[in-house]
């Protein structure tokens, strides 16, 4: 007959690591890992819309290690697992770094914790090493020509289609090895082709209908950035918006769009509502779904609602000449991320004095 002790190692082999480090430099990258790492960890119940209930996310540059180490220890409300996640975790000092590690070992199953960092280089060793003793250590690369036409062949499939390898080698080719942006252009491929395979020729199409063009997707990466509650990555693709030409208002008009349909998510999965519900309900895709259902997560109700008025206050700024159309972008590109936030910056909160001529 197997001992307490034995029934209890024998259950800890067949659960995953509790804490997992991920280095990566590339936003999308490291994104693209979380995912496949999240949906290990959670398994079925990653699609549930009561996942939420049972993940926290933080950023290191506004929280302590005490308060990770803390929320690692609650257990999972009804069961299943707890999922914690703790972005830039090289933004904190050597105090706060060697903090965390010290506690990594009383992290245990139905725990999990995952740490994002840019570079190992900022990372106090003592880190790594607790963690490499506590789970494991991922490091996120840079996939080369011949494995972005692997992922892409993947990400078709994920998403419910299909692309040939020489179409994959043709959207790299003409896309360049910037992932967001071939993400996008698939999306749009699989739009087109509906149930058929993307061809070559199909993206030849395309493409010369100007879709390289930067402020074809990059308005989309803006979007994302906004719903993931990431300033520094919206102001950048907003620049490069603006320099493309793009007009203010068009591209306030794609950003309102967006979170209409990033509210009625957020909405769903306050009711309860189950996935397949609301992507009939809002005409999604599958790829489409899951990019809204992760922004989602991030938000409350009362925030999502609350970032539509900013969205309209935005608008009626620019109209009515309040503020300049570049400036309000910008504000609204850092209000946005600070929804449900102290304002960091109160002159965000007031309107724009009207100034005549």
């Amino acid at each position: 007959m197997m001992s307490s002790k034995q029934a209890q190692k024998a259950h800890s082999a067949t659960e995953p690591p509790a804490v997992y480090l991920l280095l990566g430099e590339d936003p999308f990258w490291v994104a693209e890992s979380w995912q496949r790492l999240r949906i290990q960890l959670l398994g079925p119940q990653a699609g549930d819309p009561t996942a939420a209930w049972n993940e926290q996310s933080f950023d290191a540059s506004e929280c302590a290690a005490v308060r990770v180490l803390e929320a690692a220890q609650v257990l999972p409300f009804l069961g299943g697992r707890r999922l914690i996640r703790v972005e830039r975790v090289d933004s904190w000092p050597a105090a706060e770094q060697n903090l965390l590690a010290d506690g990594l070992a009383r992290i245990q199953p139905p725990n999990y914790l995952v740490l994002v960092a840019a570079k190992a280089g900022s990372l106090v060793r003592g880190l790594r090493e607790a963690v490499e003793r506590a789970g494991q250590v991922v490091e996120v690369p840079e996939p080369d020509t011949p494995r972005l036409v692997d992922w892409l062949q993947q990400r078709a499939r994920q998403a419910g289609g299909s692309l040939t390898a020489e179409a994959a080698q043709r959207l790299v080719e003409a896309m360049g090895p910037y992932p967001q942006a071939l993400a996008t252009e698939l999306d749009k491929l699989l739009t087109y082709a509906a149930n058929r395979p993307v061809t070559a020729d199909e993206v030849n199409l395309l493409g010369s209908l100007s879709w390289t063009q930067v402020s074809d997707y990059r308005i989309f990466d803006l979007a994302d950035a906004l719903g993931r509650r990431q300033p520094a990555a919206a102001l950048q693709a907003l620049r490069d918006l603006l320099e493309s030409g793009r007009p203010p208002l068009a591209i306030l008009a794609t950003l309102s769009w967006h979170w209409r349909r990033l509210l009625a998510v957020v909405e769903a999965r306050a009711r309860g509502v189950p996935q397949n519900q609301v992507a009939a309900r809002l005409q999604l895709r599958p790829f489409q779904l899951r990019k809204l259902s992760e922004q989602a997560c991030r938000l409350t109700l009362a925030q999502a609602e609350e970032g539509l008025i900013w969205l309209a206050r935005t608008e009626a700024d620019i109209k009515m000449g309040r503020r300049e159309p570049s400036v309000a972008l910008v504000l609204l590109c850092i209000r946005l991320p600070l929804l449900g936030e102290t304002p960091r910056i109160e002159a965000l909160s007031r309107p724009a004095p009207y100034r005549e001529g």
